[in-house]
């Protein structure tokens, strides 16, 4: 996702310069304004950088940065909608100009007022926020697992400047509350330098026996921006099942856990996100209740057409910046919350951490299913 910086940053830019030349007119002020454009650049430039400069800033200057960034972000789509509305008010209603309201607005501290609370509680608060536990029960047509059989889903969790391994341990300890059979972690977790990735592996594998049918994981997007072989290799040692393109049984159960690979190749995004699929899905067993992980949020439509009963994503952070549930970014085909497709469900997780650490109104989450055989079923297997 930090390759989306430029395209939000570019319309800031240009608009930064709209306001100041048209709405403002105060030498000051203009300076004040050009100060916000240098900020944009500098973050921007921040985000796509080799990692040591963004690793070599401390935590809390760097969220300070991305908080005046994100309220800047806030306040410019203020001033839009407040002009729009004012321009359609005046069109549709043959308002005549008023100086004074112009002033008005010109002068008003509501606007950067409004943009820095919103971004301050997004960055500081929301963002760091107790983990919301979502519990989901799905009733699934010809179950062959356990009814009442419970998954408990982890996603996005980016250890890095802003999600420590101390916060890790801490939300492992609340996971392993939730009665879980076994623990799906969805992508980008190892989001770090080597040994900070390669303590968590070993965080993560202390609590294999919180979860009796195992800890099953996929790659994302941002383990490859890692070196993630330390990782395999750590993994391989572990009680952990790396899933990349092929599935397990669950031991002494009718069930199978699949993973998908992070397709990495967007000219080739489509054709290898279907080959990964036809590979994990090669020697699963038909008939059997069978569950798909996968980091990006298009495999929910290839679960779907495969038949598999819950297919667990990741990838989007539930849109991250959201009014009243809903994205105001709609950037994917599935942003938040959960997908049915025929017989299918897929879930897309709002993750558990951030690269970039603001959120408004998607607070981060944990998300636990309870498999349950569906009504038509028991009704048959009474009459049987």
């Amino acid at each position: 996702m930090a390759k989306l910086v430029l395209p939000v940053i570019i319309p800031l830019l240009v608009w930064s310069v709209v306001v100041i030349w048209h709405v403002w007119k105060g030498r000051k002020l203009k300076i004040a304004y050009a100060c916000f454009v240098l900020q944009d650049m500098a973050v921007a430039w921040l985000l796509i950088c080799p990692n040591p400069y963004l690793y070599g800033m401390g935590t809390n200057t760097l969220l300070g940065i991305i908080v005046l960034l994100s309220a800047q972000a806030i306040f410019n789509l203020m001033v839009t909608a407040a002009i729009l509305a004012r321009l359609a008010a005046r069109k549709m209603c043959d308002v005549p100009f008023d100086s004074g309201r112009r002033d008005f607005i010109r002068n008003s501290m509501f606007y950067p007022a409004m943009a820095g609370g919103v971004s301050l509680g997004g960055g500081f608060m929301e963002n760091h926020q107790e983990q919301v536990l979502r519990e989901i029960e799905l009733p699934v047509k010809r179950l062959t697992a356990p009814d009442g059989y419970r998954i408990v889903q982890l996603s996005d969790i980016h250890l890095g400047p802003f999600f420590s391994l101390e916060q890790l341990s801490l939300l492992l300890e609340k996971a392993s509350q939730q009665g879980g059979d076994i623990l799906a972690a969805t992508g980008d977790l190892f989001d770090s330098d080597e040994k900070t990735n390669l303590e968590a592996v070993r965080i993560l594998d202390g609590y294999a026996p919180s979860f009796p049918d195992g800890i099953y994981i996929v790659f994302g997007n941002h383990e490859y921006h890692r070196a993630i072989n330390g990782v395999r290799q750590r993994l391989s040692a572990s009680r952990i099942c790396l899933l990349q393109n092929n599935a397990v049984q669950v031991p002494g159960k009718a069930l199978w856990v699949a993973g998908v690979d992070y397709p990495r190749n967007k000219e080739t995004f489509q054709e290898d996100r279907e080959k990964y699929h036809r590979m994990a899905l090669r020697n699963v067993s038909h008939g059997m209740t069978a569950i798909l992980l996968a980091h990006h949020p298009e495999c929910i439509d290839d679960g779907a057409r495969s038949g598999i009963a819950l297919t667990l994503t990741g990838h989007t952070h539930g849109g991250q910046f959201c009014i009243l549930g809903q994205p105001l970014f709609p950037i994917f085909r599935y942003n938040r919350g959960l997908v049915k497709s025929g017989d299918s469900y897929g879930y897309v997780h709002s993750g558990n951490g951030s690269w970039f650490p603001c959120r408004i109104g998607c607070p981060p989450e944990i998300a636990v299913f309870t498999l349950k055989a569906a009504q038509q079923d028991l009704e048959h297997s009474n009459r049987g």
